[in-house]
């Protein structure tokens, strides 16, 4: 019996690869391609059912505010993978969802108009027997499980951070008006916090990041402190951890220096009032980026092993990072699709999954782990 997952924004950037790479490494999943615009959905499921024979790609026109249709959508599938602009959505999303009883997956940002929601109801999900699996993609969803990881090439993991090197062609990438409204809201709550001698503490907005160097082509970028969820558990889940931080570079100079601060306080004192100018600078910036492009992340790890001082570099890369965004979602679906990871509550794709398994397949469609000896 085939596994129906709806897949909202099925048809955008992240969600068709997600598509595409789940029908490649399964045989008995079916997909329903979910948006507002049918007639994109529908293309989007041709071009996957010429891929794929079997017919196992359908369309269905979506909009999560109308609460019926939605149902209607819902009522079809035994997963919902959120691929779309919608966290604005979320209460409704989780109701609706749980209402139908089915599972749940997100990619969205890590924001507290998500998570706050999902975390009031954290107690009804786990009781409804259903899993939810948050803050899927790669940032976040992989800067955690890079780590676990890790934990285990080490007796003692000590000091562990993972830089994320982002140079994209924002210019040349159709962003809908959703994915923009997300990035942009995301600077209300953007935390720069990393983990130092055990305790969280706060970089200032005006400290000189710390320079990170990528290797070729991206070389050496500065990277600020960027709190993630996922990481909160670590220090628990791996005891001899004192240092560890997810540190992104940033858009590129003339955002960075001249633009983003007009944003992040305008968008702080004016939150509503004046968002859409807002966003409308923010797109602006965005296209003063310059190549080389490309995207990598990296884990630098000190600890040790056998008594001796050990340092590895574990890193990601891709050129696309929608490619980056969509490996990880599958690598995490397929753990599960099999039951391997398919339990009640609420769950981060960092956390929840098993790490040797999940960079194992992410390889395998075409994301290497490459782990680097630096000691």
């Amino acid at each position: 019996m085939k596994k129906s997952i709806l897949i909202l924004g099925g048809y955008g950037n992240a969600g068709f690869l997600i598509s595409k790479y789940l029908l490649q490494e399964t045989h008995d999943v079916a997909i329903i391609i979910a948006g507002r615009h049918f007639e994109k959905a529908q293309k989007a499921a041709d071009e996957l059912n010429q891929l794929f024979p079997g017919q196992r790609t359908s369309p269905v026109q979506v909009d999560v505010a109308d609460r019926q249709i939605f149902r209607d959508a819902l009522s079809k599938a035994s997963l919902v993978v959120m691929a779309s602009g919608t966290m604005k959505h979320t209460q409704l999303v989780v109701e609706e969802v749980l209402n139908a009883g089915i599972d749940y997956f997100d990619l969205q940002l890590s924001s507290p108009v998500k998570l706050d929601v999902l975390f009031s109801l954290k107690d009804k999900i786990e009781a409804s027997g259903h899993c939810f699996i948050t803050d899927g993609g790669f940032h976040p969803g992989v800067p955690a499980a890079l780590l676990r990881y890790a934990a285990g090439m080490f007796d003692s993991l000590e000091k562990a951070n993972v830089y994320g090197g982002l140079k994209v062609d924002w210019a040349a990438i159709d962003a809908s008006e959703g994915t923009l409204d997300e990035l942009v809201d995301e600077f209300k709550y953007y935390q720069m916090l990393f983990l130092k001698n055990g305790r969280w503490k706060k970089m200032s907005y005006f400290a000189m990041p710390p320079g990170f160097d990528f290797g070729p082509p991206l070389g050496k970028l500065y990277c600020a402190p960027m709190f993630l969820e996922e990481l909160r558990s670590l220090p628990e889940e791996i005891p001899e951890l004192k240092e560890t931080g997810f540190y992104v570079s940033g858009f590129n100079p003339i955002l960075d220096y001249l633009l983003l601060p007009v944003i992040m306080f305008g968008i702080k004192i004016f939150p509503e009032r004046f968002a859409d100018p807002f966003i409308k600078l923010f797109q602006f910036g965005l296209k003063f980026g310059k190549p080389p492009y490309g995207v990598k992340l990296v884990a630098d790890c000190s600890g040790l092993k056998e008594g001796k001082p050990k340092h590895i570099q574990l890193s990601l890369t891709h050129e696309d990072e929608y490619v980056l965004t969509a490996v990880p979602v599958v690598a995490c679906l397929l753990q599960y699709l099999d039951g391997a990871i398919r339990k009640p509550g609420l769950w981060f794709q960092s956390n929840v999954v098993e790490p040797e398994r999940f960079f194992n397949d992410m390889g395998r469609m075409g994301l290497p782990l490459v782990v680097q000896d630096v000691s």
